[in-house]
């Protein structure tokens, strides 16, 4: 699971996402599995877009297949993406727990240079019977 936040270029989440999987586009075998989809997740109480692709990761030595998850939003010109990325039949089997934490994602304020905040307990994942299953 990987979290970006920073300051944004595009003027809407539609061409971040169009931008992140065109990098990916150099990847062997790359394919997108799902199309640009607005209405499943919220970042900071607003609708986030996700997308999902799949290519062999090559800066690897086994070279495995990789499936990624790009959930994404653009809020007064910051841009938040929450990726997960596995490999193999792994994608599948843990993603009930990546959507859980990209679910969970929460930005409470911001951290002032030189000033450290306690770090917020996170909540208990919705459906724990998932992890039962894994």
């Amino acid at each position: 699971m990987e979290v970006r936040i920073e300051d944004s270029v595009f003027s809407n989440v539609t061409d971040l996402l169009d931008s992140l999987a065109a990098n990916l586009q150099n990847e062997p075998k790359y394919k997108l599995i799902q199309q640009v989809e607005c209405s499943k997740y919220m970042i900071k109480n607003q609708s986030a877009c996700s997308q999902t692709v799949v290519y062999k990761l090559t800066t690897s030595p086994v070279k495995p297949f990789v499936k990624e998850l790009t959930v994404a939003t653009i809020d007064n010109d910051v841009q938040y993406s929450l990726l997960y990325r596995a490999t193999g039949d792994l994608y599948d089997r843990y993603l009930p727990i990546g959507i859980e934490m990209i679910r969970s994602f929460n930005v409470t304020g911001t951290i002032n240079e030189g000033e450290q905040e306690q770090v917020p307990e996170l909540p208990p994942l919705s459906n724990t019977s998932d992890l039962n299953a894994i």
